[in-house]
C-alpha cells in the first residue's frame, strides 16, 4: 500500500523523537564519484529514521538521488517530509506477527521489482532482516538485483546475552541465518556503529572475517547545540539530565535509584526525565512512577533538546540496552554537559572515561552505588565537570563523530556496495 506524503507538521507528545536533527542544516553531499541513483531506505521505525537519519537522507537527495522509504510511519506520519517518499504499512515493533511482517516483506520485494533501485539501505534489526529477506528474493527473481548496504545500529534485544530463552534462541538463530546468507554477498556491505559488534556478527559466522565498516554513528551538527548556556545559577544547583525511552535497559532505574540516595545528601542536584511512554514494551518503566519524587522532574517528550541539554550541568546515560554508539552522548556532549554513561561498547566508542566522561560498569550487582558516587563525584566538582565537557567537545569534532564526516562514511559505502570493490 502506497502512503500519501503528509504535509510537515509541529511534532506531537506522542513521540519520542530527537528533533537535533530537524534544526540542523543537511551535510554537504560528497560528490566524486556519483552517489547511486536510486535508493531504497528500508526501516521498521520510522522515528528512529527521522531522529537519527535524515541529514543522510538530505545529502542523498541534495546529491540528485531519488530516494523512496519503506517504513511503518504511524508514529511519524505528522511530520514526515512532503518531498520524502513513503510507502507507509503498520509492523509491529516488540513480536512477530506472520501476517504484518509478510506485508511488509512483500511490500519491500514489490518496490525492488517496479522501482529497480540500485542499492537498499536496510536500517535497524527488524528492518534489515525482512529487508535482506526481498534483496535474497531479488538476486533469484530480478535480472538486475540491487546491491545491499545493512546497518546495525547496536546488537539490541536480538543478540543480547540476557535473551537465552528457547524462544529467543530459536529467534537469533532465524535471524542469522537470513543476515548470513545476504552479508556473504560482494554486493553487500555492513556498516557498525562500533568494532565490538562487528566482532560479535564476525565470531557467530553472520559476517566474514574481513568484512564489515565501522561509521562513527549517525553523525550530528555541533553547531546545532551552541547555544547560550543557562547552567550557571547563583544558588549552586546541578541539573542531571536523562533523556531517551523511559527502559530499564537503558538504566533508567538505576538513575531512580541514585537521585534517591541523594535526596538528602545533595539536595542541590535536581534530576530531569525526558522522555515519553514506549506503548507495548514489556522493558518499560511507566511514567506515572516518576512522579511525586522531590528531586525529580519529569518532563516527558520534548521538542526541544538542545535547549534542555545547554541547561544541564550532568548528561547521565547508564544503559545496559546493546547500544550502537548513542547519539545523545554526542548531542549532550556537543552541548557542553559532562557525560556519565555505562561500559557498554556502544559509549565506550565515544567516552574515554576520566578523559572526556565517565563510565561505569551497570550490569553487575551494585550499578547503582557505583553511579551514585560518580554523580556526587562531578556534582561536587564544577571543575572537572568542565575539563570533561571540553575534552569532549574536542573529540566530537576532531575525531570524525561529525554529521559531514559520517555522512563521507556512507556514500563510500554505497559506492563499494554497487561496485562490488571492498569498503
Amino acid at each position: 500500500m502506497r502512503g500519501r506524503p503528509a504535509p510537515r507538521r509541529p511534532f506531537d507528545r506522542s513521540t519520542l523523537l530527537a528533533v537535533t536533527t530537524a534544526a540542523s542544516p543537511a551535510p554537504p553531499a560528497p560528490t566524486d564519484p556519483a552517489p547511486p541513483r536510486r535508493v531504497l531506505v528500508v526501516s521498521n521505525e520510522s522515528t528512529y529514521l527521522l531522529a537519527h537519519r535524515l541529514p543522510l537522507l538530505s545529502a542523498l537527495q541534495a546529491a540528485g538521488t531519488a530516494l523512496h522509504v519503506v517504513t511503518d510511519a504511524r508514529a511519524s506520519r505528522h511530520h514526515w517530509p512532503a518531498d520524502l517518499p513513503l510507502t507507509d504499512l503498520p509492523i509491529p515493533r516488540f513480536k512477530l506477527s506472520a501476517r504484518q511482517d509478510g506485508r511488509f516483506l512483500w511490500a519491500v520485494y514489490r518496490a525492488i521489482r517496479h522501482q529497480r533501485p540500485d542499492l537498499v539501505h536496510a536500517i535497524t534489526v527488524k528492518g534489515t532482516v525482512l529487508a535482506a529477506l526481498a534483496v535474497l528474493l531479488a538476486r533469484v527473481s530480478v535480472a538486475t538485483p540491487p546491491a545491499l548496504v545493512m546497518t546495525v545500529p547496536g546488537l539490541g534485544r536480538v543478540f543480547a546475552r540476557s535473551a537465552v530463552s528457547p524462544a529467543a534462541r530459536v529467534r537469533r538463530g532465524l535471524v542469522a541465518g537470513v543476515l548470513r546468507a545476504a552479508a556473504r554477498h560482494p554486493h553487500t556491505v555492513v556498516t557498525f556503529e562500533n568494532p565490538h559488534d562487528r566482532a560479535v556478527w564476525r565470531a557467530t559466522g553472520i559476517l566474514p572475517r574481513h568484512r564489515g565498516i565501522v561509521v562513527k554513528g549517525t553523525g550530528i551538527d555541533p553547531g546545532g547545540f551552541d547555544i547560550p548556556s543557562a547552567r550557571r545559577t547563583a544558588d549552586g544547583a546541578v541539573t542531571v539530565l536523562f533523556a531517551g525511552r523511559l527502559l530499564r535497559s537503558k538504566g533508567l532505574d538505576l538513575v531512580l535509584e541514585a537521585a534517591g540516595r541523594m535526596a538528602a545528601t545533595h539536595p542541590q542536584v535536581r534530576f530531569l526525565i525526558a522522555g515519553g511512554a514506549t506503548p507495548g514494551d514489556p522493558d518499560a518503566i511507566d511514567p506515572a512512577g516518576l512522579a511525586g519524587r522531590p528531586n525529580v522532574t519529569a518532563l516527558g517528550h520534548i521538542d526541544t533538546l538542545p535547549a534542555v541539554m545547554a541547561g544541564a550541568d550532568i548528561f547521565c546515560l547508564p544503559t545496559r540496552y546493546g547500544e550502537g554508539l548513542p547519539r545523545v552522548l554526542m548531542e549532550a556532549t556537543a552541548a557542553g554537559c559532562a557525560v556519565v554513561a555505562s561500559r557498554q561498547p556502544g559509549c565506550r566508542a565515544f567516552v574515554r572515561s576520566g578523559e572526556t566522561g565517565v563510565l561505569i560498569d551497570a550490569e553487575r550487582p551494585g550499578a547503582g552505588d557505583r553511579l551514585t558516587a560518580a554523580l556526587i563525584r562531578l556534582a561536587d566538582d564544577p571543575g572537572l565537570r568542565r575539563r570533561l565537557a571540553e575534552a569532549g567537545g574536542r573529540r566530537l569534532r576532531e575525531d570524525g563523530f561529525a554529521q559531514t564526516a559520517v555522512t563521507a562514511q556512507f556514500f563510500a559505502a554505497y559506492r563499494a556496495a554497487v561496485s562490488g570493490g571492498p569498503a
